[in-house]
């Protein structure tokens, strides 16, 4: 199983703006959620405690996630609303694979959902967050619900193409190499296997064989000093910082795991090349 999620927020600053739709849609069997939150705000106050439990518990025995900007924007949102502890959000970020996070890292450069969609042939969305505030005021929550999960359902039907074109620089991406193992080798079936239960004989995606790799050699690997002006964004803890060797984004992390797979701290790692073990120096 790998849902794919998107949220609607009502501004860009979960410490102003609030939740008002989550929708979710289970990639292999199409099976679709969706979490009112804005409606139930506004209709059943006293649901609200339930409809969080259902979506953390949802989001949290997937084996996998998958968002478009979710490890910078949608999780850290829903962390601060929800009122998530750090080790949560942790979790959901390394099993979530995200088509414009895994693009700032290999490739170094984004781009909108619309951009995307264009360059692969898919329909485009049907509007922008702006849409979806306006929708929230006007309490036309059938109408937000739908526009929520049409983001979700482009974002699958993006992911069933496997191989995309970057809009940016005309590159064919491969997605089978950023997600688990098993979701193209269960593509269709009617139920995607639990995260231990995935089939032995799927092809490895080089970058987990690369990640592994590191992971099994970390004693090893060089240390280097980064200066701390050279980390230029924190988000639940994962420092984004520019690679020593080619200048490509890529994640430190702080605490006890890599944004992208089970590594060590203090190991950076960007796009399948470089690896070091890091030390913060002055600015």
């Amino acid at each position: 199983m790998m849902l794919v999620f998107d949220i609607e927020t009502m501004g860009l600053d979960p410490r102003k703006a609030a939740v008002t739709c989550v929708c979710v849609e289970d990639f292999h069997s199409g099976r679709r959620y969706k979490f009112e939150f804005a409606r139930a705000r506004h209709e059943r106050p006293g649901d609200l405690p339930e409809l969080q439990r259902q979506l953390v518990e949802l989001l949290e025995a997937a084996p996998s996630l998958c968002a478009f900007n979710g490890i910078r924007f949608d999780t850290p949102f829903l962390q601060v609303v929800l009122g998530l502890d750090a080790a949560t959000v942790r979790r959901w970020n390394t099993k979530t694979t995200d088509i414009l996070e895994r693009c700032r890292e290999v490739h170094r450069h984004t781009f909108s959902l619309n951009k995307l969609c264009e360059a692969n042939d898919i329909v485009v969305k049907s509007g922008d967050g702006l849409a979806a505030i306006q929708l929230a005021r006007e309490h036309k929550w059938d109408e937000l619900a739908e526009y929520c999960e049409h983001d979700v359902h482009i974002l699958c039907e993006l992911y069933r193409k496997r191989h995309l074109k970057n809009p940016r620089n005309g590159v064919q991406m491969d997605l089978a190499t950023w997600t688990q193992d098993y979701v193209y080798a269960t593509q269709g079936a009617a139920a995607a296997p639990a995260a231990a239960a995935a089939p032995a004989a799927a092809p490895a995606a080089p970058f987990a064989h690369w990640l592994q790799a590191v992971a099994a050699r970390v004693d090893r690997l060089p240390c280097v000093e980064v200066p701390a002006s050279d980390v230029f964004g924190v988000c639940n803890r994962f420092c984004v910082a520019r690679c020593p060797t080619c200048d490509a984004e890529g994640f430190i992390q702080e605490d006890t795991q890599c944004v992208s797979a089970q590594l060590p701290q203090a190991v950076y790692a960007c796009g399948m090349q470089h690896a070091y073990r890091i030390r913060l120096g002055p600015a």
